[in-house]
């Protein structure tokens, strides 16, 4: 009989997972992954507190960017009825920099040196760990999505299981490198591709 994943006072592990550590960090495989953690574990990776917000982050940046350009340039502004807008250029539209180690999506953390995104809510004290390296074809991307999606009554709500597809999207661009036209013939180098399109802290923190 298993725990509620919920309670930190479980000793055993919810549905066939692991009281270890994350499941890629270890080298322990399996489809569903569920960890109890340790206090040590804890400060090891993080919790969601720790980390940046991403899409809030890139908000902010395009609010002060268009509040730049505004400002340098008021004949852009103009009224209608009650309501003001702006014209910009596209090319001092503000592109968004690149997803970071350890941002975040709601209460879905990227890891940028096992490749995983680990759903680790500040009131739990488990976590539960997508393998992005098993997103290497459209089908396996969808079976996580919906894997997660059957765990809305004990793991996540609706509401992240959005933000776990704003993350697939912000860290991977699907649409482009994998099902391009609704075709579903490619395949992906995950870890490649994370490495080229991700930073590590170290980078983040040169251009901070």
């Amino acid at each position: 009989m298993h725990s509620n994943p919920a309670d930190p006072s479980s000793s055993t592990p919810p549905l066939g997972g692991t009281s270890r550590q994350w499941s890629k960090g270890t080298g322990v495989t399996g489809e569903d992954i569920v960890s109890i953690l340790t206090a040590e574990e804890t400060k090891k990776f993080g919790r969601l507190a720790d980390g940046r917000q991403y899409q809030e982050f890139c908000d902010e940046l395009s609010r002060k960017n268009e509040e730049r350009y505004q400002a340098e340039h008021p004949e852009s502004v103009y009224v209608v009825g009650n309501r003001k807008y702006f014209t910009m250029p596209f090319s001092e539209i503000h592109l968004n920099p690149p997803p970071s180690d350890g941002d975040c999506w709601g209460p879905w953390k990227y890891h940028r040196d096992i490749f995983t995104l680990c759903y680790a809510p500040r009131d739990h004290h488990w976590g539960y760990e997508i393998d992005l390296e098993r997103c290497s074809t459209s089908a396996e991307m969808l079976d996580w999505i919906f894997q997660v999606s059957n765990k809305v009554e004990w793991c996540v709500n609706r509401e992240d299981i959005g933000q776990l597809i704003q993350a697939l999207q912000d860290l991977m661009c699907p649409q482009a490198t994998l099902c391009s036209f609704g075709t579903n013939n490619k395949t992906l180098d995950v870890a490649t591709y994370l490495r080229k399109h991700t930073e590590s802290k170290s980078q983040k923190e040169q251009v901070a």
